[in-house]
């Protein structure tokens, strides 16, 4: 296991940027045998900025931190506690007692230090919401009912939930033995606790120290999702960074590197990056960036949820739309974008990027409003693939991208303008169909109301088109099982086995439904061309290998049959696959 993290140096002095990414692209326990292998860990771990030491736990997991929490320094606690046991505005009682009894098992006298000090409010909200308390100065033990325990004979503890009784009375036998005093005082002062007070004061000092790292109150945070106009990024101006201790571009001050690990080498923001120079600014970048991707996650997951997936999530998402906003307006152009970089706050360039895809996801939902399948009860899986999945993506509460079914990750964030493109012409082709049905409708006199059989568009524009090639009037009922037998043998007329590539009908269908449509706008006319030539393509794909006497066995996904002829007809269209 040893050998997979051997090339990184050692050092006890601070971690360099470059160490640190490289020791965060480790795991489990090669990452934490990689820091115990350190000539001082204490001097590595405290030496890391509260973000990346986080990261570590993060990624070792809850159960095996112990000895790093045994190395960190009070501040490093006070970070972690600040992610991992608050619900939006409120304590989560559970997770406070989990991280309070992990700190007093790593180091039980440091705890009590710090406990009696600075976490008092805190433990005494926990203790308050977790058990009951009561002092019984003289009194006999016997006149208590079971449940309740003491260790001084003065104060009597009976927790709610038995399940909390190993931790509470763990935490307090720690606290009683390193200084009892200070243990009575605390307990003595459960009396006058007004819980809502020292909840809301606790969330007030505790978002004040997450602003410094960049984190915001939910409220606020949100406001990274606020699009802004790209015209806004073209003057040159200082930039506008973060407040608080984030901003600190002196000598010495701790700069978070892990989040720039999850940037896309492939990506124009890689490159500007790689092409500024100064080392001031690139620590100014680091910084920004980690107060981004804190937003993002301060915006999107409960403190309580946060893991290093979603950690990872915001940091590929930061990186996403910045990328987009800088090819939007520098092209390819590395040089260009890395001026943009210097000129620019991160957050700003950041709205454009994610303003981007707002805006195609705004101009969706006004066409769906009016769109005649959405009128009419049918839902996204009326379109198939891709269409489906992109309508999909494109409407979900943060806009995302179809990379197709055959990803890693089907729905993803934007990451490339041509990603855009691609959900635009996606979003233009099923409005064209869209259109296509109505006039289909009104130009044979037919009602506009999307049959209840109609589960996908297929049956109701190529039932029209087979009748109308086999010189029938155009319609989208169900075909009689000859009909469907006649199209064939004539769509593969020059075939002479499989597969039936159907040469010459491609263009007939395109043609012939393309004048069906009412539309003369241009780029209307494209995208159902578009559109047409991908839906014959599938179609074809579906039969070209099908022998006529297989096709009553096969599911005909894009025709409405019925395959039998005569009193005992079937509609072929309502069975179950067969392969």
């Amino acid at each position: 296991m040893r050998s997979s993290y051997q090339t990184i140096p050692k050092s006890t002095a601070v971690p360099s940027a470059l160490a640190a990414k490289e020791l965060l692209k480790l795991s489990g326990s090669a990452l934490l045998n990689r820091i115990l292998d350190e000539e001082s860990p204490k001097v590595f771990i405290r030496c890391l900025p509260e973000e990346d030491f986080f990261w570590i736990v993060k990624r070792i997991g809850e159960a095996d931190c112990l000895p790093l929490l045994r190395l960190a320094s009070e501040d490093q606690w006070e970070y972690l506690l600040d992610l991992e046991t608050w619900e939006k505005d409120r304590l989560d009682a559970d997770r406070v007692l989990s991280w309070l009894s992990q700190l007093s098992d790593a180091d039980p006298a440091r705890f009590a230090v710090w406990l009696f000090s600075q976490g008092d409010a805190l433990f005494s909200l926990l203790i308050n919401g977790k058990a009951e308390v009561i002092i019984r100065d003289g009194e006999e033990e016997a006149d208590l009912s079971a449940g309740y325990f003491t260790l001084d004979g003065l104060f009597y503890i009976r927790p709610i939930r038995e399940e909390d009784r190993e931790a509470i009375e763990g935490l307090l036998r720690t606290l009683a033995s390193k200084d009892h005093h200070a243990y009575q005082a605390l307990l003595y002062g459960l009396a006058a606790l007004i819980p809502t007070e020292v909840e809301e004061e606790l969330y007030r000092f505790r978002n004040g120290r997450l602003a410094e790292h960049g984190f915001l109150p939910y409220e606020e945070a949100v406001a990274v999702y606020a699009p802004l106009d790209p015209a806004v990024l073209r003057a040159e101006k200082p930039p506008l960074l973060l407040p608080g201790r984030l901003c600190s571009t002196e000598e010495g001050a701790l700069i978070p590197v892990s989040p720039l690990m999850h940037v896309g080498e492939d990506l124009l923001f890689a490159e500007a990056l790689s092409r500024i120079g100064d080392p001031l600014l690139q620590d100014r970048i680091r910084l920004e960036f980690a107060g981004l991707c804190n937003r993002i996650v301060a915006a999107d997951t409960p403190a309580g949820e946060i893991d290093s997936e979603r950690l990872s999530a915001s940091c590929r998402r930061a990186a996403s739309y910045l990328n987009v906003a800088l090819e939007r307006l520098c092209d390819k152009d590395g040089e260009a974008a890395a001026t943009l970089l210097k000129d620019n706050p991160l957050l700003a360039i950041f709205r454009v990027g994610y303003g981007l895809a707002l805006k195609l996801r705004w101009e969706a939902d006004r066409w769906l409003k009016k769109s005649l399948f959405l009128q009419q009860g049918k839902t996204n899986a009326f379109w198939g693939t891709p269409w489906e999945e992109t309508l999909e993506g494109l409407c979900a509460p943060r806009p995302l991208y179809f990379a197709g079914r055959e990803a890693q990750n089907p729905h993803r964030d934007f990451r490339m303008v041509a990603e855009l493109e691609e959900t635009r012409c996606r979003v233009e082709q099923v409005k064209a169909i869209d259109r296509l049905l109505m006039d289909l409708a009104v130009r044979h006199g037919e009602s506009s109301r999307l049959p209840a059989w109609a589960e996908t568009f297929h049956p109701l524009i190529f039932n029209r088109w087979v009748r109308a090639i086999l010189g029938s009037v155009m319609s989208a009922e169900p075909l009689a099982g000859e009909e469907a037998r006649r199209f064939f043998r004539l769509v593969r007329r020059n075939d002479k086995g499989p597969p039936y590539r159907m040469a010459g009908f491609k263009e007939a269908f395109i043609r012939d439904l393309s004048r069906a449509s009412f539309d003369v706008d241009e780029k209307a006319t494209q995208a159902l061309r578009e559109a047409l030539s991908g839906i014959w393509d599938s179609f074809r794909g579906e039969y070209e290998n099908i022998e006529e006497g297989n096709l009553e066995r096969r599911y005909l996904r894009f025709l409405r049959v019925t395959l039998l002829d005569g009193p005992e007809q079937k509609d072929r269209f309502n069975e179950s696959p067969k392969i």
